[in-house]
This record gives structure tokens, sequence and C-alpha cells, in this order.
């Protein structure tokens, strides 16, 4: 009896030396266990006690997790969190080691610098889809756009009632048109008509759920009824657009890894049934969240008779925007192949031979 308190007292004395000057154990116990060291860093209860010797990174971390959920007061956690913190002098081998992995990990978890730039000209494309939205031509001759000039023009919210459960966040979008529109719509055009315009230009993904994307696919569309229930949105789009002066200049709009010369033949005729963004630069073309200056491309130089220049009614004034109307008639001039990836088509508007569409009024 008398031997058992002495250990005991032997072991109480170890600790409180081991405590007071400060000794670090270089070979960690199971959390469960109570860490005792003698002067020379050697646990002395071996015997009693598994041991994990020379710790690997995941047993550290067990520490540290395990730590966390027990009492910071507890005598063992503030040894382990001791550990693990380095305010007692501990191994090199294996702090360095769980550091050397937190960075790392902590590397992996974050974006590199190029990653994050890429992600970045992805978002500002994002802006821009409209311009590229050119389309397969069709592969028969499609029949005018009539009908929805008979149409009432009513108010923006009224107009998209018929397509709200096509595009995503449509109230907080006309709310947003019709805001903007207050502030600057000029003498041409009533508010009404400024957020039509407005509402065309706001670009989100996907583009499925995008009035611009959704409205020109069904203007491409052969079944003419796919169209009726646009008809009230087209005819205050279109009552906008034909108010506005037309502009006769060159504009360009491209594609992005597409060749599409093949389908356009020199001297032939063709007809653009959807809305056509278009800038007037060339430099624009060729910045990165356009067409840049590398990879395969499509541009389209295009001597236009009825350009609508839209700068002061589009969600984004920067853009510079010329937007041709839809059913857009012309022949291709000439066709050009000045680097191995990039096909210039040159194209001009000209008067179709039956109209292709009805004006709003």
């Amino acid at each position: 009896m008398v031997d058992s308190r002495m250990n005991e007292s032997r072991v109480r004395r170890r600790q409180k030396i081991a405590a007071n000057q400060r000794l670090t154990c270089h070979t960690l116990l199971h959390p469960t266990t109570e860490v005792i060291a003698d002067a020379k860093g050697v646990p002395s209860n071996t015997e009693e006690f598994e041991t994990w010797e020379r710790c690997p990174v995941e047993k550290l971390m067990y520490y540290i997790e395990q730590s966390e959920k027990e009492d910071d007061e507890d005598p063992h956690n503030i040894q382990i969190k001791t550990e693990m913190t380095g305010s007692l002098p501990s191994p090199p081998d294996i702090t360095k080691t769980y550091a050397k992995q937190e960075v790392a990990s902590a590397v992996q978890d974050r974006p590199a610098t190029g990653v994050t730039i890429k992600e970045s000209d992805e978002e500002q494309n994002k802006m821009h889809c409209r311009y590229f939205d050119i389309g397969t031509l069709p592969k028969q001759t499609l029949l005018p756009i009539t009908g929805y000039n008979k149409t009432p023009l009513m108010s923006l919210e009224d107009a998209i009632q018929s397509v709200h459960h096509l595009i995503d966040n449509i109230d907080v979008k006309v709310k947003v048109a019709k805001q903007n529109a207050q502030q600057r719509h000029g003498r041409m055009l009533s508010v009404e008509e400024s957020a039509a315009i407005q509402l065309y230009t706001m670009e989100a993904f996907p583009l499925d759920r995008c009035l611009y994307y959704i409205l020109n696919k069904t203007l491409r569309s052969a079944n003419r009824r796919d169209l009726i229930p646009w008809f009230p949105y087209l005819k205050l789009l279109m009552t906008a657009l034909w108010k506005l002066p037309s502009v006769r200049r060159t504009v360009w709009r491209g594609i992005k890894n597409v060749n599409l010369s093949e389908q356009y033949q020199e001297g032939q005729h063709y007809t653009w049934w959807n809305l056509s963004s278009c800038t007037e630069t060339l430099t624009v073309m060729q910045t990165p969240q356009f067409l840049g200056t590398e990879g395969l491309r499509t541009l389209f130089s295009i001597e236009c008779e009825n350009g609508k220049e839209i700068k002061e009614y589009s969600y984004l004034e920067y853009e510079n925007e010329i937007l041709l109307p839809p059913a857009l008639y012309f022949e291709v001039l000439g066709k050009l192949n000045p680097a191995p990836d990039l096909y210039i088509i040159h194209i001009r508007q000209i008067v179709s031979p039956y109209e292709l569409i009805c004006p709003p009024f």
C-alpha cells in the first residue's frame, strides 16, 4: 500500500516538474490517455497506455479535432493545443510537416491566379453572348413574320405575361429596366419602349432562360405559331426600334470556335430572322470579351442600311451596340481567310423580293 502511494506521489511529482520546466513530450499519445513524460521526454507509462510514436499528419489533425470538442480548461487539451500552436518547443519534423500540409491544403483550395483571371473573363463573356447569337441558317425558306402588328401596345409588365414562365427573374428584370428607362429615356421613346430595349440587352445564364436567347430562337423557328406568345413584347420592341433613326455603316459581329464560311456562298442571298447585335468598331471584336486574336473565329463585316443605335437604351451603355432588326436580308459579297483560324465574311444588306416582316404600325 505504501509502495503504491509512493509511486503515485512520484508520478505527480514528475508531472509537476515537467510542467514547471516546460518540457516537451516527443511521443504523442492517444488523446484518451494522460501524457506522462520524464525529463528526457520518454513516457513513463508505456505499459499502461497505447502510444503513437512520431504521429503522422493525420493523427495530428485528429488531436486538433478532439481538442476542439473538449473543454479548453482540461489540462490534457492544453497539452495538445500547446503542441499544435508551438508555444512549447515541439518536434521540428512533426510540426513542420503539419504546417506544410496545412499550407498545401490552403493553396489547393484557393483558385490559382490564372484560373481566377479565366473565371473573370468568363463572367465578362456572359455579358456579350448575344453578339455571337447567329444561329444556324434554316434549311428552307421561312414564311414572313406577320400578325404581331395587330397586337395593341401595352405596358412592359403586361407584354411579357404570356412568356413570363420562360424567363428567370423576369419580374425583377422588368422593374430594373423600367427604373433605368425613367432616368434615361429621351423624347423619341416612351418609358415602356425604352425599357423593352433594355430588357432585351439584359443577359444571364443559363441562356435557355434568357429573354434575348429564347426570342431569337423563336424568330428562327419555321413554326410561326411559336411566335404568338411573343407578339405583345415584339410589338413593343419593334415599335421602339422603328422610332429610332436608321444608320447606314459597316458593323461587325462574329462567333468563336466555329467556321461558318462554308455555309455562306459568295453571291448568294440569305436571311437572318433574329435580331442581330453588332459593334461599329473592329477593335472591339478583337478584345478577349468578344472574338479575341487567336483560335477559330468567324467574323462578319456587314454593310447595313437600317441599323439602330441603342447605346442610350441598353443595359450596358458602354457597348455602343448597333442592333439590326429581325429579317435582315443580305448578299454575300466575298470571303477572306487572312489567318489559319480566322474567316471573314463580307455581306451587304439588300432589299428583299417581298416583305419579310411587317411594320409594327
